[in-house]
């Protein structure tokens, strides 16, 4: 049986950025267009680090330190599809730290598919592949795998099974990730380009594309992952538990 070609997103997973501005009027704008609500603390290394709050989600971080004030660092993950046209349309001169581009797959067949590839490719190219840690159980979030240095600029593409992850009733999607922490030189050039320029740059996503029939040209651009109730939870063990046992029945 064959996977569904007919249904993918790509879009940004993790986008981090400098941004030569005044974080006050940044995290104001932000918190305007956002509906989001600022919360000021100190972490790590930041002086000042904003949280933007909306609702129980986190949308995204503006941080800097006391001897660069003028240049804060905005960062944002799962809400990134959201926020990232923004930044670009307020402050294109902005310079890349780091930028995770995503392409979604919506039938658990990839999985197989797409793994298949990744050891074929690795093995040729004696490129790295590795477990990622114990979410390579099935029952503890689904299963992960890196390929690639992980110390390189362009880093490693992941593949992992996102719906084992946001808990919901099928291991799709199938998610593949490549991560790019841009040099210098490049970081400039990185915010002009779109989440397909990104998959594209990694060259296992250009060995595996043709190969398994998808052209990022015609993919949905992705949307902000919503989180999930206690009762959408709950509905997906249930689902889990007893949607077999409801199929047989019907059969009879």
């Amino acid at each position: 049986m064959n996977p569904d070609r007919k249904e993918f997103t790509c879009g940004w997973d993790w986008y981090g950025a400098t941004i030569e501005t005044d974080p006050d009027s940044l995290v104001a704008r932000l918190a305007g267009a956002t509906l989001s609500t600022p919360e000021m603390t100190k972490v790590g290394r930041w002086d000042a680090l904003w949280k933007l709050h909306r609702g129980d989600d986190v949308i995204c971080t503006v941080a800097y330190t006391e001897d660069r004030p003028e240049e804060p660092y905005f960062e944002s993950k799962s809400h990134s599809p959201e926020l990232v046209p923004m930044v670009r349309e307020w402050h294109p001169e902005h310079r890349v730290a780091r930028a995770d581009a995503r392409l979604d797959l919506y039938d658990d067949l990839w999985w197989d598919v797409i793994e298949a590839e990744m050891k074929l490719y690795c093995e040729a190219k004696n490129v790295r592949m590795d477990p990622v840690g114990p979410h390579f159980q099935p029952h503890k979030g689904g299963r992960t795998w890196n390929a690639g240095k992980t110390a390189s600029w362009q880093r490693c593409v992941t593949l992992y099974e996102k719906g084992c992850e946001l808990r919901l009733p099928t291991r799709s999607p199938i998610r593949l990730e490549a991560k790019v922490r841009p040099p210098s030189k490049l970081k400039a050039h990185y915010a002009t380009l779109t989440p397909q320029e990104v998959l594209l740059d990694n060259a296992f996503v250009r060995y595996l594309l043709p190969r398994i029939g998808i052209d990022l040209g015609d993919a949905v651009m992705a949307t902000v992952e919503k989180n999930r109730s206690d009762l959408d939870k709950l509905m997906d063990v249930f689902a889990r538990q007893y949607l077999a046992t409801f199929k047989l029945l019907a059969e009879r």
